[in-house]
């Protein structure tokens, strides 16, 4: 972000305007979030991305597994249904980048939404 009027491509969303004093919005404290919770993974694979599930398996050195999934949404970001995540992968608990209490796990189901939720994987 640069301290004087922004236009296109100046500024990165994560803070407000020069105008508006730089203040933190939403989006920064998401991206700390997903940071904190993947600094030390790196990127493995596609899951699945197509118009019912974006998943995306990251990996650290010492094997464990993490993937980050939502769906796609253009409307009712909020709204949860079922999916299955492929590849026969066992959550341990999900984390999502936002609050969002609705979240629950079965098996290799996710009740989702729009929201990206962290969810780290049993071997």
């Amino acid at each position: 972000n640069v301290a004087y009027n922004s236009y296109l491509h100046n500024r990165s969303g994560l803070t407000s305007s020069s105008n508006a004093g730089f203040k933190k919005k939403e989006s920064f404290y998401t991206f700390k979030k997903l940071f904190q919770q993947l600094s030390e993974y790196h990127f493995e694979k596609i899951v699945s991305e197509n118009q019912t599930l974006y998943a995306y398996l990251f990996t650290d050195r010492l094997n464990n597994k993490k993937m980050i999934v939502w769906i796609p949404t253009y409307a009712n970001h909020f709204r949860h249904q079922w999916i299955s995540i492929p590849g026969g992968y066992t959550f341990k608990e999900a984390a999502p980048l936002i609050n969002d209490p609705q979240i629950k796990i079965k098996g290799h189901k996710i009740f989702l939404s729009g929201i990206p939720v962290i969810l780290k994987i049993i071997e």
